[in-house]
């Protein structure tokens, strides 16, 4: 249960830009929403109305989640713009059978980032962005 008491919390807050994220909220965040992604995909294979909604309700609390999650490693929110570009990318390009193994190949990258940003310590002290969030726990 401690893991959806995460997600809750990032989903919560979807336009808190500032402040720092711990790994565990970045994580479980993540997890949840890629476990819940699955069969939402699947379901709008034929109509993507209810894939768009999803992205539509979760864009914000991804961002910001990431925007503190950076934070707490001593980066900038902005450095997250490269890596939702190539998101975007993958989203909107035609999967043909010529560009399969490029997209998989940039899959592959965006889920070391995401596994390195979930796995990585924060610092531990307080920085620009704010105070340690393991210290205030």
């Amino acid at each position: 249960m401690q893991g959806f008491h995460w997600f809750l919390s990032a989903l919560s807050r979807p336009f808190t830009y500032k402040g720092r994220a711990r790994r565990a909220e970045f994580g479980w965040f993540m997890l949840i929403f890629n476990i819940i992604a699955i069969p939402i995909t699947l379901l709008s294979a034929d109509s993507p109305f209810l894939y768009y909604l999803f992205i539509l309700v979760y864009i914000f609390p991804s961002i910001s989640v990431t925007t503190r999650r950076l934070h707490d490693l001593g980066f900038s929110g902005w450095l997250q713009i490269p890596l939702n570009l190539l998101e975007l990318y993958l989203f909107v390009t035609p999967t043909s059978v010529n560009s399969m193994n490029g997209l998989m190949i940039m899959t592959v990258i965006v889920f070391a980032i995401l596994c390195y940003l979930a796995l990585k310590d924060g610092e531990r002290r307080d920085n620009e962005y704010g105070k340690d969030p393991k210290a205030l726990a």
